[in-house]
């Protein structure tokens, strides 16, 4: 046992000296080798864990993210080696390694047409490079259903946090690659390489390290309820079907009212009838900052799956945005505000996100309701409308 715990302090030390360097630019080959057999054992897992990563807090991830494809450079033939599922046994990580694969090859695709550009008009490269979106699926299993499995997990968040800002980064990148393929952009060769290497960086991050860690951390009963939420959310260039399960079923003590106010009452079925007919989202956060609930209204603008629940709200946004979270968190508990109101156009979309303090009798602090409403068509209203009128 203490050998092995030598063995794995040996590695920390090692993968921490190797950020060190990579941060500070010093030369690496030196280093590399006087540790090759070190570093010849690194495991997914070990990568998850790199003591010094954890230590400075206060590291940016657009610092990490710098040196993210060099270290995984240095451990490729390591973390390559490593032995895992690799979907043998779990129907869904044979599914995500399909997925990547079919990325890769509708980059190959897309790499003949701009051989060619001749031979095809400009509309056509615009409207191959919208079906690029489709990487959003793939992104959002990732952010919305693997990376809070593998926090409840007690998995290092800092790796899938800095995971979730290159998925930010790749669609970026091909917002602006559209608008230099439409104003004809001399350096668009360039920009369609950056985007191409990011993305296939992020599937190599993926696969040799996200993959493989929760094939062996995730049991049978979560890969069984990612399996159908993954297939809701639908996968990148690929086909595959959903079941639909059940609603669980819940009775009050009098075994038909859910609860009882002085406003009325309702069964569970109604409840969920109404909360998830409403022309709005919602997400309750608990006074721990916990997912605790969000409703599934048709209508959905952003993706939310039940692996959220539990998770860390902090959790749940792109890390540019998490000091805004703390920060409203910070004032709701504090009881200095009581709501924090955001609106702003995404995707040709008017979004609406308002943030409020929920307090019970004693005005103590017990969450945060998110409500998150599309507001495009209702701006476009003039006049009024006072008769029945169908759409």
């Amino acid at each position: 046992m203490s050998e092995l715990i030598k063995t794995e302090k040996l590695k920390q030390d090692v993968l921490s000296e190797l950020v060190k360097r990579l941060l500070s630019g010093e030369n690496l080959k030196e280093f590399f080798l006087g540790n090759e057999e070190v570093i010849k054992n690194i495991t997914p897992f070990d990568v998850f864990s790199i003591s010094f990563l954890q230590e400075e807090a206060n590291l940016e991830p657009e610092r990490i993210k710098e040196i993210a494809g060099k270290l995984m450079n240095l451990l490729h033939r390591s973390l390559k080696l490593y032995p895992w599922d690799k979907g043998k046994t779990l129907p869904l990580i044979k599914l995500l390694l399909e997925e990547g694969e079919a990325i890769r090859n509708k980059f190959s695709e897309f790499k003949d047409l701009i051989k060619n550009p001749e031979k095809y008009p400009k509309e056509e490269f615009v409207k191959y490079l919208l079906k690029f979106k489709e990487l959003e699926k793939r992104f959002l299993k990732m952010q919305y259903l693997i990376f809070p499995k593998l926090e409840k997990k007690n998995i290092n968040p800092k790796p899938l946090q800095i995971m979730w800002s290159l998925h930010d980064d790749a669609k970026a990148k091909l917002t602006i690659l559209q608008e230099k393929f439409e104003n004809d952009a001399p350096d668009l060769n360039q920009e369609i390489g950056k985007f191409f290497f990011l993305v296939y960086g992020i599937l190599e991050k993926e696969e040799l390290l996200v993959l493989p860690l929760a094939s062996r951390v995730l049991d049978k009963d979560d890969w069984k309820d990612l399996y159908n939420e993954a297939a809701e959310i639908g996968f990148s260039f690929l086909e595959v079907k959903s079941e639909k399960k059940a609603e669980a079923s819940i009775k009050s003590e009098d075994g038909n009212l859910l609860f009882a106010s002085k406003t009325g009452g309702m069964t569970l079925a109604e409840l969920l009838m109404v909360l998830n007919r409403l022309p709005v989202d919602i997400t309750f956060v608990d006074e721990n900052n916990r997912v605790k609930y969000f409703n599934d209204s048709p209508e959905r603008i952003f993706p939310r799956t039940a692996a959220v629940i539990g998770r860390d709200v902090k959790n749940c946004h792109p890390p540019k945005s998490v000091h805004v979270v703390e920060e409203i968190i910070s004032e709701f508990r504090k009881g200095n505000k009581d709501v924090a109101k955001f609106w702003f156009e995404t995707r040709g979309r008017f979004l609406v996100v308002n943030y409020y303090a929920l307090r019970n009798e004693k005005g103590e602090y017990k969450g945060i309701l998110e409500v998150s409403q599309d507001v495009t068509e209702i701006r476009k209203l003039e006049g009024e409308r006072k008769l029945l009128h169908w759409e």
